[in-house]
């Protein structure tokens, strides 16, 4: 005696022709026609094809049918399939006159979606190749998506280990496989596995996910750019300031890059390989950039290829340079001179306008 809940559900595999149609095809014996979804079956043999059998049923009838030897000795030229040839006549004939129900639902069970290839609950934001819809228990759901060939979850990018409430601020989301077993993960990197680990949407090379995770009152790194402040506007040579105090410290360098090709960051400034306290980290000569906006990048990096970025966003606003007037110098003549160039000094001519000057003034007398 089962649940009717187990019991429906294997009635709905049995008269699942779609599903036994990659042993027995969608045309095999095992299908009566005319009644679609309505007849569960099921073959069996024993050792050496002693005992040949199928089984089948519908709400209404149930046929059984034994091919073998009386001697229990193996049968010859035989199938798991010669049994079915009878049990179709046998079907048939049971349920002429007699269509029988559609099985029933008895409560308790419901449908779910799932990725076919892991058996999990199907999440769209993970690679599945086929998805399709079975029954369940409804107190016995699928696994979770969680527990798929592949896991989504938070990694801390200093210490490489499962971040959590311990170490919110260097956080990013990785793909891992979601296998404990090592030989499993050393087959899915050989040849074959890779071949397996791609059609079911793992990246290569595969890898286990972290086993660790931040602690209560470890020491986190200190990572800061203190100045310039993000939106800044900046000209001439600019001081980067900030901390970089981190366990398991290796080194740090500046990068920049232009808004205008935001992932394209040229290094600045070392790498550094000392630890500062709120110090002066770096020098950036902007007189050496267009005027724009751009990205400055404080990456710092453990010796277990840990990592850490701060970025901050200012503006370049360097002014062109301008000429400075000149005041023009004319010569100036006195009196005394009689005109002549010879005895010309130097004077700048005041603004406001020229000065007389002195002297005779020439006059020509036209006569008869």
């Amino acid at each position: 005696v089962i649940q009717p809940q187990v019991a429906y559900i294997m009635q709905n595999i049995l008269s699942d022709n779609n599903a036994r149609a990659d042993i027995f095809g969608l045309n095999s014996g095992l299908t009566i026609e005319g009644y679609p979804g309505l007849v569960g079956a099921k073959t069996g043999t024993s050792n050496d094809n002693r005992d040949l059998w199928t089984m089948g049923f519908t709400r209404n009838a149930v046929v059984g049918v034994w091919v073998g030897r009386v001697d229990n000795a193996p049968t010859t030229s035989t199938t798991q399939t010669s049994a079915v040839p009878l049990w179709n006549t046998v079907m048939r004939t049971a349920l002429e006159g007699r269509r029988p129900e559609s099985f029933v639902n008895p409560g308790g069970v419901v449908e779910q979606t799932i990725c076919s290839e892991t058996g999990t609950i199907y999440d769209q934001n993970i690679p599945c190749t086929t998805v399709r819809t079975e029954l369940f228990l409804q107190n016995q759901p699928p696994p979770p998506s969680s527990s798929s060939f592949l896991q989504t979850i938070p990694i801390d990018t200093w210490t490489g280990f499962r971040a959590n409430q311990y170490c919110p601020d260097s956080v990013i989301t990785d793909t891992f496989v979601n296998i404990s077993d090592p030989t499993g993960i050393s087959w899915l990197n050989t040849p074959d596995g890779q071949v397996y680990a791609q059609s079911v949407g793992i990246e290569l090379p595969v890898e286990a996910a972290p086993e660790g995770q931040c602690t209560a009152g470890m020491v986190l790194p200190q990572v800061i750019i203190s100045a310039p402040a993000n939106g800044a506007t900046v000209s001439g040579t600019v001081n980067i300031t900030g901390t970089v105090s981190a366990p398991d410290f290796n080194r740090y360098q500046l990068e920049i890059a232009s808004l205008n090709t935001p992932d394209q960051y040229r290094l600045f400034g070392g790498p550094f390989n000392n630890q500062l306290n709120n110090g002066v980290l770096g020098q950036l000569d902007t007189t050496q950039l267009s005027n724009g906006l751009y990205r400055v990048r404080l990456s710092a990096f453990s010796n277990s290829e840990g990592s850490i970025f701060r970025e901050v966003q200012i503006g370049v606003n360097n002014l062109a340079a301008t000429l400075q007037p000149t005041i023009p110098v004319a010569p100036t003549f006195s009196a005394g001179d009689g005109g002549g160039v010879g005895g010309a000094t130097p004077s700048i001519i005041p603004f406001g306008g020229l000065s007389d000057i002195g002297g005779a003034t020439p006059t020509v007398n036209v006569g008869p």
